[in-house]
């Protein structure tokens, strides 16, 4: 096989992230970046020594040798490109959150069957680990015994991006731009990890709460009108329940992990421990593991291309993820839980 080439659809910070995991693998070429701002573009590609640039992603998609594109522009610019580029022929791996809604999310789906090609989202960090697969194959042989219950909770000091972090990108915080915050942003990867080790079960019911507020608050004239604490209790299909709970701001620290309760056994992560009976006595298992460069997202998605399956965070599963977090939105809003 020739080199693997790739696009880059919006040239600002995490596009910096892709580009570099990209060019890691000496059959992968970074080929082109495209930003409404053309001079990030160009600053781009003299960073990373790309070929070409451009002020329109569109110009850039006509590229023929382009096997796929990073969509690495903020949520509300997702469905636009991404449709686009598949349309256009290329694989497509989008940031997350995957679009503003699951409405965007469905029709980004429906356009990836209609063309043919993969549509991967960046969910899914956290399942590579050599930790989190042996997590995944605890659960997967039967060592929990009959999961009934799964927690997962990650709290942050002060991480707002915007205001607390990542100053330069005040975009995090404003709805019509993001579609979400700590609940768009970071819980998705911590919901995506958990029900892949749960084998990705269907959801069927949503009760949920945001809050925002959390002191020092944003200063006059900085739009934040996005959820910084989300709590929420999901019910799947298969009779079980997940509460998931992050926060962007907490007065809290200490309660980190995802938890797998199982008649047999339990896990939690941070570090990865087994909890089980032994010989009538208690027993808590904490794994050694091997030092491991295992594939992240980028890398993941050239392999499934290559091998002709499909991504590890399908468009199908990241859409899962949108529906439930249109729930949450919309309990906080009635008050209700939401039938999906």
């Amino acid at each position: 096989m020739g080199k693997f080439k790739v696009g880059i659809i919006g040239a600002g910070a995490i596009s910096k992230a892709h580009i570099k995991e990209y060019m890691a693998w000496p059959d992968v070429e970074v080929a082109a970046a495209a930003d409404i701002l053309p001079e990030r573009a160009e600053k781009a590609k003299a960073e990373f020594g790309l070929k070409y640039a451009f002020g329109d992603y569109r110009e850039m998609l006509k590229m023929d040798e382009l096997d796929a594109v990073s969509v690495c522009t903020p949520p509300f610019a997702h469905m636009g490109p991404a449709i686009d580029a598949l349309k256009a022929g290329k694989h497509v791996l989008c940031e997350k959150p995957m679009a503003m809604n699951a409405a965007e999310a469905a029709k980004m789906v429906a356009a990836a069957k209609k063309y043919g090609r993969k549509l991967a989202v960046c969910c899914s960090r956290n399942r590579f680990s050599v930790q989190a697969r042996a997590a995944k194959a605890f659960v997967e042989e039967g060592e929990l015994g009959d999961i009934y219950y799964a927690r997962t909770t990650f709290l942050r000091r002060r991480g707002r991006p915007g205001l607390d972090m990542m100053k330069d990108q005040p975009w995090f915080l404003d709805k019509s731009k993001a579609g979400g915050g700590a609940l768009n942003d970071m819980a998705q990867y911590h919901l995506d990890f958990t029900l892949w080790l749960l084998g990705y079960p269907k959801p069927v019911s949503v009760s949920g709460f945001t809050f925002r507020g959390v002191h020092p608050t944003a200063p006059k004239g900085l739009k934040h009108d996005v959820d910084e604490h989300v709590s929420a209790f999901i019910r799947m299909e298969n009779g079980f329940g997940i509460t998931l709970e992050e926060a962007w701001a907490a007065h809290m620290s200490g309660a980190d992990g995802v938890f797998v309760f199982g008649t047999k056994g339990g896990i939690k992560t941070n570090p990865l421990t087994f909890y089980k009976d032994v010989a009538g006595r208690f027993a808590d298992i904490t794994p050694v593991f091997p030092k491991e460069d295992a594939p992240r997202v980028c890398q993941e998605f050239v392999q499934a291309i290559r091998e002709g399956r499909d991504p590890a965070t399908r468009g199908e599963d990241a859409l899962v993820l949108s529906r439930i977090c249109d729930a949450i939105h919309e309990s906080t809003r009635t008050g209700k839980e939401v039938r999906l």
